[in-house]
This record gives structure tokens, sequence and C-alpha cells, in this order.
């Protein structure tokens, strides 16, 4: 991305010509602090950090202009990704088990079809059955509506790795959901 040519220099003072000749900084922080993805807004805030940075930079201090601005930009970035932070609703709970969510069908008057039910409690059996015997624990227990950190109680594995083991379950259960229905 170009932001401006710096054709003639003697029209800019001293003070502008930094900010302009380290505008590539402010994109760069952007696209770091934002996954690689610019961002309009965050730009502008990295401007004023740029441009606080130029005006409050000491040379006598032994740092480099690059790191001082380096690091007031990421701050104005960060306090204005802290003031418009979306608040996400919360999750609602129900009481379906996870192979009956997994195939609620609209057609019945709840929302549950119980052959579909029937069906996926086998197929959640034999999956569970092809599991090593921590892992089909850990599932169970947490198919039962523990929490992670209860689940890691029980079985004396740490919350992290119970984490891991129900995420790896989880994907391998929807691949062999995908294959069955292939």
């Amino acid at each position: 991305m170009r932001i401006m040519a710096i054709e003639d220099e003697s029209n800019y003072n001293e003070r502008e010509m930094k900010i302009l000749k380290n505008m590539g900084l402010v994109v760069s922080c952007v696209m770091r602090m934002n996954n690689n993805l610019y961002d309009e807004d965050l730009f502008q805030e990295g401007c004023l950090g740029l441009i606080n940075a130029v005006d409050r930079f000491d040379p006598e201090r032994g740092v480099e202009f690059s790191t001082y601005a380096t690091s007031q930009i990421n701050s104005y970035i960060r306090h204005y990704k802290r003031r418009n932070v979306f608040v996400k609703p919360k999750r609602q709970k129900n009481n379906y088990t996870y192979a009956q969510r997994v195939s609620l069908c609209p057609s019945s008057p709840d929302g549950q079809d119980v052959e579909a039910i029937a069906i996926d409690n086998v197929s959640v059996e034999r999956f569970l059955n092809n599991l090593s015997s921590r892992d089909r624990e850990i599932v169970k227990l947490r198919m039962q509506g523990l929490t992670q950190k209860n689940i890691s109680e029980i079985t004396h594995v740490k919350q992290q790795n119970v984490c891991i083991i129900l995420k790896r379950a989880g994907s391998r259960y929807l691949e062999t959901q995908i294959n069955i229905k292939l």
C-alpha cells in the first residue's frame, strides 16, 4: 500500500516528514495486530500513535525512534480495540444431550426425531468404543454435562489436555458422521 509520494521535501517541515516517512510502521502494526487484515479505523488510531511518538520522542534516551514509535502505535491500537469491544451474547443452555443436538429434526412437534436419536446414539456408542479408555471416559463425562475442570479433577488429567482430547474426539466424530452420510 502506498501512502503518499513525497516528491518535494521543501514543502514539509521536519515533523510532517518524520510522520510521512514512518507511515509504513503504522501499516505493519495494524496488520500484525489484526491478523494480517487492513482496517481503516485501526490505521487512523495508529497514525495518532505515530503523531504522539513524533511529538514526544527524546533521542537523549538512547532508543531508536522506530522502537519508540512502534510501542506508541501499538498502545493506541490496543486502547482503541478495548474501547470498541462488542459484547457477545451469552449462549443459551438447552436440555439436549450431544447426540440429540446433532440429530434434531424440525419435522417432529418438539424438534426431536426419535428414530434419528436412536440411530445417532448407536453411532455414538460405536464411536466411543473405538476410543482409548481414557478418551472414552473423558468424552462420556463431558456428555453428562461436566465441565472440563471437573473432568480434569476426576480423571487426574490436566484441563488443557482434557480440552485437546475433547476437540480431537469431536473432530473424529464429525468425520465419521460425514463418512457415514456419504
